[in-house]
């Protein structure tokens, strides 16, 4: 396990001089901010040396969906046979920076810039004469030209993530996207790591990102992060539901489910929607739907579907037809002490 560092401006490196071997060892952690929300997403790149070979650990904590914001933690982790961490950062080694290098070159082409979408890393890498760890900021917070021009090395750490990482697990993203028995699996291994995380394994790289990132989280560890963590959350319990009950009594044409608006979803309203529809016996067509019961925030989703929909031709036994609609938010709610 590596010695907790504690970071000082841009970059700390502990070794005497910089050295041009590889490291033993090294981990990246991630800091990113999507552009559909404020949430944080994080990420842990970990390369470890087990005789000829390297184990590589990926993890990603991030929430279970914008609309369900609990903590989920993934992880996957495989074996590279015959090859060692500095094989894997090949050219891409963070021991040959030179100490103070990466903070002069920063402050040197430092910009500021608004971002909708940020990412910024930390790498904490066992090189030959010590322990070196150093914030990689978010690209726009950096004149990335004038950094590629002057220091076309330096600029290549940028890539050093998604290289180890494209190479290990391939191009396809393995945490999203995923089927619901395979997501859980991959919970299931995340869930194994809570304790090595809240026992500040990456914290020295979190320290790293975070002061490379928009957040002013002065603290962070993963014990915090993971302070409300519920454990594997499965895709169907985090996903919310709305839809039509009793779907046996009527026969349609063309159903439309409706959608669960944003504004009942943050103000976690649910519950039914009772409709009066008035259907054109002949045609199956809805003419007309009005709420009978029902949450008012609800209400525009409910009559907005039911409009769409269209029966069959005389199968409606009545020009008025009464139909109920029940939205279910099933992200399960932690209640704190």
């Amino acid at each position: 396990m590596f010695r907790r560092l504690f970071l000082i401006g841009a970059v700390s490196i502990l070794s005497a001089s910089a050295n041009q071997t590889g490291p033993s060892e090294f981990y990246i952690v991630a800091v990113s901010i999507p552009d559909n929300g404020g949430l944080f997403y994080y990420r842990i790149l970990d390369v470890k040396q087990e005789g000829l070979d390297s184990v590589v650990r990926w993890v990603r904590i991030a929430p279970r969906s914008v609309s369900c914001p609990l903590t989920t933690l993934q992880a996957v982790e495989t074996r590279v046979p015959n090859t060692t961490p500095a094989q894997l950062v090949e050219t891409n080694n963070p021991c040959e920076l030179k100490a103070g290098s990466l903070k002069s070159a920063m402050r040197k082409h430092r910009q500021r810039a608004s971002a909708t979408e940020t990412v910024s890393f930390g790498v904490v890498a066992q090189c030959e004469g010590g322990p070196v760890s150093m914030t990689l900021p978010t690209i726009e917070r950096v004149n990335w030209k004038r950094l590629k021009a002057a220091n076309p090395e330096m600029a290549h750490l940028w890539d050093l993530y998604s290289e180890v990482a494209e190479r290990v697990f391939g191009p396809k993203e393995i945490f999203l996207n995923r089927s619901e028995q395979a997501d859980l699996a991959l919970q299931q291994a995340g869930n194994r790591l809570v304790p090595e995380l809240r026992a500040g394994r990456y914290d020295s790289g979190l320290a790293a990102a975070v002061k490379g990132n928009t957040t002013d989280w002065r603290d962070p560890s993963f014990r915090a992060l993971l302070e409300h963590y519920p454990g594997p959350i499965s895709i169907s319990e985090g996903k919310d539901v709305s839809r039509l009950l009793n779907p046996d009594n009527y026969q349609f044409a063309r159903f439309i489910a409706p959608d669960y608006s944003p504004l009942a979803r943050q103000a976690r309203i649910q519950g039914k929607v009772e409709l009066r529809l008035t259907v054109d016996q002949a045609t199956g067509e809805v003419k007309d739907a009005a709420v009978v019961l029902g949450n008012p925030v609800l209400k525009d989703s409910a009559i907005a579907a039911a409009k769409q929909w269209r029966f069959v031709p005389d199968s409606a036994t009545s020009e008025t037809v009464n139909v109920t609609l029940e939205y279910l938010l099933r992200c399960p709610i932690i209640v704190q002490p």
